[in-house]
């Protein structure tokens, strides 16, 4: 009875590390849709390691698979557990996703977690950020722009460093640069609405007072028949 039990035992240890090597797998080769269904039915998760120490997130981030990195990051946002991209490796180094990114240089998986909201701010145990893993390998223009949250030059830093007490917890540079612009283009609308209800009132209003202008020559016309064109009678 003992050995079923062990055999049993290790049978469904198989199984789970079977599902593990065929989530990390199909994050490597970007199958999303598999990617999709372990983090669904396979009951996987952003932060399950290999044999490595690396994060699915971590082996996006390095090797810049954005597509299957952005489901990773929503995953996260979707099950309120963004700390799983700021995680650090088991190498020793203490590195996080982004700076596994920005020491190669890879743009579009930086952007993509400083959009997911990841902290471009922490350190690893040598004491670096991810800036300067960037700036260590010649990418000065995105060191520049982890430290700016992932704005792009042309946004307005100013105006997004003033403090909205309407802004969510965790929210990035540019997700607020988003939200402002969105509302933006939200009271543009009410005003041109307001417009168009100002214009069509003004229509009315001339309308009404045509309309009274009209009802008074009617008024005077019955009260003076003789004006304009008498009778025959009138003039013999």
């Amino acid at each position: 009875r003992s050995v079923r039990a062990s055999r049993l035992r290790g049978t469904m240890s198989n199984k789970g590390g079977n599902k593990r090597e065929k989530f990390l797998e199909s994050v490597r080769k970007q199958k999303l849709d598999t990617v999709r269904w372990s983090l669904g039915a396979g009951g996987q998760s952003p932060s399950v390691r290999d044999d490595d120490g690396y994060t699915s997130i971590m082996i996006a981030a390095a090797g810049n698979l954005h597509k299957v990195l952005r489901m990773l990051c929503d995953h996260t946002r979707k099950t309120r557990e963004r700390e799983q991209m700021d995680l650090k490796d088991g190498a020793g180094d203490g590195r996080t996703a982004l700076m596994m990114a920005a020491a190669h240089g890879h743009q579009e998986a930086c952007q993509e977690l400083l959009d997911a909201g990841c902290n471009f701010r922490l350190k690893c145990d040598r004491g670096k950020t991810a800036a300067e893993y960037a700036s260590k390998a010649g990418h000065d223009a995105l060191a520049a722009r982890i430290n700016r949250g992932g704005e792009s030059e042309e946004e307005d830093t100013d105006e997004e460093d003033d403090i909205d007490p309407d802004a969510p917890e965790g929210e990035t540079a540019t997700q607020r640069s988003k939200r402002k612009k969105k509302r933006a283009g939200g009271e543009g609308k009410t005003r041109r609405r307001r417009g168009r209800t100002r214009r069509a009132g003004s229509r009315t209003t001339r309308r009404k007072r045509g309309g009274g202008a009209r009802r008074g020559c009617s008024e005077e016309g019955d009260a003076n028949p003789g004006v304009g064109g008498g009778s025959e009678g009138d003039t013999g």
